[in-house]
């Protein structure tokens, strides 16, 4: 028998063994391949869920109910990660609106706007942010769905510095109705 010396390899052995080595690699790494594409539609799957903004799309029981963050309102996180100097990775990776929302995105935001609020005084977040939430309910088998705002910050914001002014204000309005104002003084506060 004639023994044909292929670089590295001195017997017929010792090539089947390289072949069923490189056969055993590729079939892992096809495995992780596999593995991989699998678990992407997963997560896919389960985004593509979270994100549906039709309220027919849902199965729901007699007498449940569902809300969900209507798709104009998700808007509201990314201005809130800007106010915040938060980066969309950064915070798509702690929080989203969906995330949030399962654990109650409003007042998670509210207490953002607090947080925010109580480290850099000086922010102002304007007066009146709301999200829309859009809230599911099956009744006698038909599914019917409402809006509803849902206020981050109130609608007549009073900013930190006001508050000293308004109260000085109350009191000087408790004190002046203890004592006889007359005419020129009641028209002078006016």
């Amino acid at each position: 028998i004639i023994m044909t010396i292929i670089a590295g390899l001195k017997s017929h052995d010792s090539i089947l063994s390289k072949l069923d080595t490189f056969k055993r690699k590729r079939k892992a790494r096809l495995e992780v391949e596999e593995l991989n594409k699998e678990s992407r539609q997963a997560i896919e799957m389960a985004v593509s869920a979270l994100t549906t903004d039709d309220p027919k799309q849902y199965q729901l029981g007699e007498g449940q109910e569902r809300s969900f963050i209507e798709k104009s309102s998700q808007g509201v996180l990314q201005t809130v990660n800007e106010v915040l100097h938060v980066s969309e990775s950064w915070a798509s990776q702690r929080w989203t609106a969906e995330r949030i929302h399962q654990k109650g995105l409003v007042a998670i935001l509210r207490l953002l706007v607090v947080i925010a609020r109580q480290f850099k005084p000086k922010m102002r977040f304007q007066a009146g942010i709301f999200l829309t939430v859009i809230i599911a309910r099956k009744l006698n088998g038909k599914l019917e769905y409402r809006y509803e705002r849902e206020y981050i910050t109130g609608v007549t914001e009073i900013l930190p510095g006001q508050l000293f002014h308004i109260t000085l204000y109350s009191l000087a309005i408790d004190e002046i109705s203890f004592c006889q104002p007359s005419a020129s003084f009641e028209m002078n506060i006016q």
